[in-house]
């Protein structure tokens, strides 16, 4: 691959961790599968998702929390071309995510982080696009009173 090749292939598997965000956080979180290849993988401590499919699956449960306000700020984006169609890379993450009441739109007041994590990741060009084969979370801190998916009420 040439230096130009390469640039691009970096910034196609960035632009996936600012999709991620967007997604995740803007009410689209079942459009995380897209990100992924067929048989991608996202790991967390809590879950392990295997395939596109499942992706997808466990997702569209997400997006339908809608009182869970969630804020992905993602940094240090470093992608590693390993070759015409791979490449890795590392992410770092500080996670907010706290519930809200039930239909408002006012600002949650707890701004502590939930989360500061890493994410490994391995991409794999398909059909001419760049996308996830694997993303796996590593957490660094954690907030101990963060519910994650469950509602404190119900736990």
């Amino acid at each position: 691959m040439d230096a130009l090749e390469t640039l691009v292939a970096e910034r196609d598997c960035a632009r996936l961790t600012y999709r991620y965000c967007r997604f995740a956080d803007g009410g689209e979180a079942s459009r995380l599968a897209e990100l992924f290849t067929e048989d991608g993988v996202f790991q967390t401590p809590e879950m392990l998702l295997r395939g596109r499919a499942q992706i997808a699956a466990t997702f569209t449960e997400r997006e339908a929390l809608t009182d869970l306000q969630t804020l992905h700020l993602c940094t240090n984006i470093d992608i590693e071309v390993l070759g015409p169609s791979t490449a890795r890379g590392w992410v770092n993450l500080c996670l907010f995510r706290r519930w809200r009441e039930v239909g408002s739109t006012a600002p949650v007041v707890v701004t502590a982080p939930s989360l500061v994590a890493s994410y490994d990741d391995a991409y794999a060009q398909v059909g001419g696009r760049w996308l996830l084969s694997s993303r796996v979370q590593r957490v660094i801190f954690a907030d101990p009173s963060d519910t994650g998916w469950v509602r404190p009420q119900d736990r």
